[in-house]
């Protein structure tokens, strides 16, 4: 699960201020129509056969083109506006889309070591060669961290030596306090790190609201530290919006960030307060038909509305800006992302936005080149040659182009490393269904498989309301001219649940669907034109994130439940799937929930999940609340690292590293006063345990408050210990 995933936006709220971001994409062409497979594998329990009797679906209608000036831009944005219009006052009472309703003493010596670690953990990573962005790195002789509004670098080698050696402000002009760290990726001598900007005017009566002054986005340092205790800007980059995430190959970065349109006038405010027309009182009893010919008759009295709205200005004041900084970090240049030619449009009317793709070079000198698409889209997949961004239909309007019953997905599929390394626009393809993570999509073989959820609606009735029509499916995509056309399919596995894992790697598939109880789906992919199912496997509880173990065993993380699909507290599985047709957990480790809840930020994020595949350990974060009926703490009340021995073998708790005591040292003495040190452990939720990076036989355990660093398979001995968060800061 992945609760970011599930933002909910009022429509009210909203005033189209620039929340734009960093990234770009490219191009365009044309298509066939592509008809659903005619696969005849049977699902199993579930599965329906071939295509479910779903009708083709016209990729072609779904293409991405190259815009060709400035006024097919103007006409987009009015076609948008106008129905997102139309659908806010005359749809069903449900906006769809991004504007959806809208402990220890002094540490011991530790014995000789090496003058460099050869063995750390990196960051986990779906695809080996494709690095993902962080808000922590290393290189096993330095740990970079993101701290609020610094980039803090510890010297981690030898352990018992670790201590902050430098810390670079990632803000300036005083505005550090809207400035915080996000991610980063290390190449090299250079880190590229991302990080959040909000600049917004102060409050004065009277003043008229302008979107000059408000600026919402990601900033882009680049930074040489061959000298590691003395980072030197190279170079910084603002761009407007919200990053999505990033990947890396061969020192060249891919992000894809999303933007809202920076319009100056605040239609939602005309349209409740019916500046626009005499409009008709809602009864909000009309029916489907009534409510179509209701949009039918105002379309044209809304379209001359917004187009009057939009006069025959600078289309690109709309665009999400770019600010340029030298490496005395002084702002040199301020200007649209792109120019209207490099974005580009889908054939279907999406919401109104921007999904930016921008290309980062730290091989030589650190060029960062933006291209940009009109529509929004969260879902980033890479190989090591492709990258794929998947939208939603969450992100246009339903009936736009036919009534819909199901959800689909737009997939782009971009070739990395084109001219001057940017990336090139290859095709689309369109699968039934919501994808949930990353781990939905992989490639293989010039194939993409993807994982869907497609529960139904009924037509006309409540858009929240599922049957159990549809299920769950998996879909092969290959490249034909501009089209990912559909080679292979299998459908309706499990109806009426959803998937909440997947995992495909080379020929092989898992998927994890849940309501009551967990199956666990075991799937041969080898054959692109026929994927089978060919095991299945019901208990209790899900899994929510699937790692490798070998070539014979999975290793989860997720929730156990009982019969009636209750969690009951978050557990560990290891899974034999040495015979594929008959799957079967051999070892599971509950952990418990206290009398509240336990979670781990490992379940919904696989960069908290840290496993040492020759040393067989696993780090996890974690937090158990154990609350009495009075108030106060206690029973089992923890938040920190848990390690553990796992393997085929099964599981075996080595022990945990408590980050609670930190909190008298960055939170309560620095921030509280003496007051709210009384008690070591009285305020453990203000600790929140992110990640672990394991440095031959050490492990550095990383919270929002600080690094401790304690023997891997011993914890309770302390090696050091570093406060990260600081006053000044805050």
């Amino acid at each position: 699960m992945n609760p970011q995933k599930t933002e909910i936006r009022r429509p009210g709220a909203i005033r189209f201020l620039s929340i734009l971001a960093v990234a770009a994409w490219a191009a365009a062409g044309c298509g066939t129509t592509n008809p659903p497979s005619t696969n005849n594998n049977n699902g199993g329990d579930g599965g329906v056969p071939g295509d479910g009797g779903n009708p083709p679906i016209a990729t072609s209608s779904h293409r991405l083109s190259l815009a060709k000036d400035c006024g097919s831009i103007r006409t987009r944005v009015v076609d948008a506006t106008t129905e997102q219009l139309l659908e806010n006052y005359f749809g069903q009472g449900m906006m769809r889309g991004g504007m959806e309703d809208a402990a220890g003493g002094a540490p011991t010596a530790a014995p000789g070591e090496k003058s460099k670690p050869d063995d750390y953990t990196k960051t986990n990573v779906q695809e080996e060669g494709v690095d993902e962005d962080d808000f922590v790195k290393t290189d096993g002789e330095h740990i970079y961290l993101l701290q609020g509004a610094d980039l803090v670098i510890l010297k981690s080698w030898p352990a018992d030596k670790t201590s902050e050696i430098a810390r670079y402000r990632l803000g300036d002009n005083g505005n550090d306090r809207n400035t915080w760290g996000q991610s980063m990726f290390l190449h090299k001598d250079r880190l590229a790190v991302f990080s959040q900007v909000y600049e917004y005017p102060q409050h004065q009566e009277g003043r008229e609201y302008n979107p000059e002054d408000y600026f919402y986005g990601t900033r882009v340092t680049v930074l040489n530290i061959k000298d590691r205790a003395k980072p030197v800007l190279e170079r910084k980059i603002d761009i407007e919006g919200w990053l999505t995430g990033g990947r890396m190959v061969s020192g060249q970065i891919y992000a894809i960030s999303n933007a809202q349109i920076r319009a100056v006038w605040d239609f939602w405010s005309d349209l409740y307060n019916k500046k626009i027309i005499n409009l008709p009182e809602r009864t909000w009893k009309e029916t489907k038909e009534e409510l179509k010919a209701l949009k039918d008759a105002y379309r044209p009295v809304f379209r001359a509305y917004v187009t009057g709205k939009m006069g025959d200005g600078d289309v690109t004041r709309l665009f999400p800006r770019r600010r340029t900084y030298n490496s005395e970090g002084k702002l040199t240049n301020q200007a649209p992302l792109y120019a209207c030619t490099d974005l580009y449009l889908p054939e279907q009317i999406t919401q109104l936005g921007f999904l930016n793709l921008t290309h980062f070079n730290l091989e030589g000198e650190p060029v960062i080149r933006s291209i940009g698409l009109m529509a929004q889209g969260w879902e980033l997949y890479a190989s090591t040659g492709n990258l794929y961004v998947a939208l939603s239909s969450r992100w246009w309007w339903w009936g736009w182009g036919g009534d819909q019953d199901h959800s689909q997905a737009d997939i782009h599929k971009f070739k990395m490393r084109g001219p001057n390394g940017d990336p090139v626009y290859e095709a689309t393809g369109v699968v039934d269904g919501w994808i949930l993570n990353q781990f939905s999509m992989s490639e293989y073989n010039d194939h993409l498989r993807v994982a869907t959820t497609d529960n139904r609606w009924e037509a006309g009735g409540p858009r929240d309301e599922t049957t159990d029509k549809g299920g769950n499916h998996i879909i092969v995509l290959k490249q034909e001219g501009r089209d990912l056309a559909i080679t292979g399919q299998l459908r309706n596995l499990a109806p009426g649940e959803r998937i909440f894992a997947a995992r495909m790697m080379g020929p092989k598939g898992y998927l994890v669907t849940f309501r009551n109880v967990d199956p666990l789906f075991t799937l041969d992919l080898s054959d692109p034109a026929n994927p089978r199912k060919v095991g299945e496997l019901k208990i209790p509880g899900f899994s929510s994130y699937i790692h490798p173990m070998g070539e014979n065993h999975l290793l989860t993380i997720g929730q156990d439940a009982d019969d009636q699909g209750v969690v009951t507290g978050m557990h560990l599985q290891v899974f034999d799937v040495s015979n594929f047709a008959d799957p079967k957990r051999t070892h599971q480790f509950k952990i418990s929930t206290g009398r509240w809840s336990s979670w781990s930020e490992a379940m919904w994020d696989h960069k908290a999940f840290t496993y040492h595949p020759v040393k067989k350990v696993l780090g996890i974060p974690l937090n158990i609340y154990d609350w009495s009926e009075d108030g106060t703490s206690k029973g089992e009340h923890f938040s920190g690292l848990a390690l553990f021995k796992a393997s085929a073998d099964g599981f075996q708790e080595i022990g945990r590293v408590n980050h609670t005591d930190m909190v008298n040292m960055a939170y309560c003495k620095k921030h509280y006063g003496e007051w709210a040190c009384n008690t070591p452990n009285e305020y453990p939720w203000w600790t929140s345990m992110r990640r672990s990076i394991f440095i031959e036989d050490y492990v550095y355990s990383i919270s929002n408050v600080g690094v401790k660093v304690n023997d891997l398979l011993n914890p309770k001995q302390e090696r050091a210990r570093v406060v990260t968060d600081t006053a000044e800061i805050r």
